[in-house]
């Protein structure tokens, strides 16, 4: 009889580390079809057309600037969605088989959904200035930004926050149980059991600032959008001055929100700031 049991146990065990994988492979499948597919043909959406001469659909239709965008952000990518949708009962399979905490697997998906939003927003917006003959590089700014948001698994030497990526959707699913209070390590430490940032000097949790944070990012992308979809290639401004402005202001908020005063001299944090601001104003 304990024999049994023990092969029992085993073949649990087994299981469940089937279906982990299971989950793993189809949930990066998903991953990479929405954000990297999904974002190619957002860069595709705009480009094409004025390469077959119908960009002119777009000042003359009777649809406003954001009714045109919304079609855009949603319908250029609707291939991707169609797959994601496809791979998601073998996801889910996976994900009751490998015996995965419910409210990890949502977590995962909402970062996957708002983080592609985003990327899709700014591929459109990357699309509606690229001019002819830079196709590609646009295709490789894109990957390039993807690729440095995969690879953020950890908080960057200035700034104490996670990575803000569509791809860290992957690492978000291997996380166990949701626990504010954290969990105690082997060292008979208290830590985090979900990845933390230090926010304006406290710390918070890192998934609900990468949902607010990627959506205010969506939306400012979404209004460059906006503003220049219907205007004619020589006349786009990205922002008026005042949005402008605000994007800055944003921006600078966010730096100064993150950065690890701790880990730097006065002298340094202040050049590094500062850099960052005259970096962000010039390209403003």
């Amino acid at each position: 009889m304990p024999c049994l049991t023990s092969r029992q146990v085993t073949g649990w065990r087994r299981v469940r580390i089937w279906g982990i994988q299971l989950l793993e492979i189809t949930f990066w499948l998903q991953a990479l079809m929405l954000a990297a597919g999904g974002g190619i043909a957002c860069i595709n959406s705009i480009h094409r057309e004025k390469e077959q001469n119908t960009f002119d659909y777009q000042r003359v239709t009777r649809m406003t600037p954001l009714e045109l965008a919304l079609g855009k952000l949603f319908g250029a990518p609707v291939f991707t969605y169609f797959v994601f949708l496809c791979l998601m009962p073998l996801a889910l399979f996976g994900a009751v088989m490998g015996k995965r905490p419910a409210l990890t697997v949502a977590a995962a998906y909402a970062v996957l959904l708002v983080a592609s939003l985003a990327v899709h927003t700014l591929a459109l917006l990357i699309s509606l200035l690229t001019v002819r003959g830079s196709h590609t590089a646009a295709i490789l700014v894109l990957v390039a930004l993807l690729a440095g948001s995969a690879s953020g698994g950890t908080s960057y030497q200035s700034f104490a926050v996670h990575a803000f990526g569509p791809f860290y959707a992957g690492q978000v699913m291997q996380w166990g149980e949701w626990e504010p209070a954290g969990t105690v390590a082997l060292a008979g430490r208290w830590e985090e059991s979900w990845d933390v940032d230090v926010f304006f000097g406290q710390k918070v949790h890192h998934l609900p600032l990468l949902l607010v944070i990627d959506l205010m990012f969506a939306g400012w992308f979404l209004l460059a959008l906006v503003r220049n979809i219907k205007r004619d290639p020589n006349y786009y401004e990205i922002y008026s001055p005042v949005q402008a402005l605000g994007f800055a202001i944003f921006l600078s908020v966010l730096f100064v929100a993150f950065f690890s005063w701790r880990g730097q001299t006065p002298i340094d944090s202040q050049a590094i700031l500062l850099t960052l601001n005259i970096f962000v104003f010039f390209f403003l």
